[in-house]
């Protein structure tokens, strides 16, 4: 399984989500840069039911591979996941799918239910 999303832009809080071995690394950083050691560690359980949600939203969605508008700073993001045939590798800057907020939702759901 493959889960990897950043969201953040040089005058911005950075956060970094990777899944390894059932669990999520997260980074956090500011003015462009990360962490280069996982500020927590989230272990994951299969049968959580945030984490399935997550997953379920994942196969749902049908988002185009880039987002993007004309401004040059702000806010950029990154996901990628590939798992039981979802294959999802998109980008944005300053510009999002409609229903980003809703996987921004259930992936903050999964983080804070397992600290």
């Amino acid at each position: 399984m493959i889960f990897e999303f950043f969201i953040g832009g040089f005058f911005e809080n950075n956060r970094k989500v990777t899944y390894d071995n059932n669990r999520l690394l997260c980074y956090f950083g500011r003015y462009g840069l990360l962490s280069t050691e996982p500020t927590h560690i989230i272990p994951i359980d299969d049968n959580e039911e945030n984490w399935l949600k997550l997953l379920s939203f994942l196969e749902s969605i049908k988002w185009e591979s880039t987002y993007d508008t004309l401004i040059c700073d702000g806010t950029q993001w990154t996901l990628d996941a590939e798992f039981k045939g979802v294959n999802i590798h998109c980008y944005g800057s300053n510009a999002y799918p409609p229903d980003f907020k809703v996987f921004l939702k259930r992936l903050n759901k999964v983080i804070e239910h397992e600290r």
